[in-house]
């Protein structure tokens, strides 16, 4: 928290404060203290909206999406996320936009909204159309895998949907 202090006060970079904060953060994660680390993201939120930083403004939204899918809160997390989609459209980089969407759509599906789930992922797939870079294929990969545990789930469904029909 001294180190914190200290950048506040010496220096008028939002991003030497997040840097503490996050470290900070993962001291707290380490420990299992996930309020502490969401403080810690919303304190990074803050910072960044005082700068009018916007593409930390972002990056923080998205975190706190992924915070809040990590703590089984998914509607707050489909807020989130909301909100970083929302604050990535005017910014240039669209591979970091398109791991936010699929973000989204993770915490879409994981809230029980399917349908909205699958435009959603869609969306985040056709940001990376024609890349080619591991942040490119990193995004393709977690859409594939958010729609591989869903058929998962559905064949696990219907396995039980069998056995209790034959019982």
């Amino acid at each position: 928290m001294q180190e914190l202090t200290i950048h506040r006060r010496r220096d008028d970079d939002p991003d030497a404060t997040a840097a503490s904060l996050h470290d900070l953060a993962e001291t707290y994660h380490a420990q299992g203290r996930m309020h502490k680390v969401i403080g810690c993201a919303d304190e990074t939120l803050e910072t960044y909206l005082l700068h009018q930083h916007e593409a930390g403004v972002a990056r923080t939204l998205a975190n706190l999406g992924v915070l809040m899918s990590e703590v089984g809160r998914h509607d707050s997390a489909v807020k989130y996320f909301a909100r970083a989609d929302k604050a990535h459209e005017d910014l240039p980089d669209t591979t970091a936009r398109a791991e936010c969407v699929a973000g989204l759509g993770r915490a879409l599906w994981l809230s029980g909204d399917q349908p909205a789930a699958h435009r959603v992922l869609n969306r985040a797939l056709a940001f990376v159309i024609g890349s080619e870079g591991s942040d490119a294929r990193h995004v393709r990969a977690f859409v594939e895998e958010i729609r591989q545990s869903e058929v998962s789930a559905r064949v696990n469904h219907s396995s039980i949907l069998r056995v209790d029909a034959s019982t």
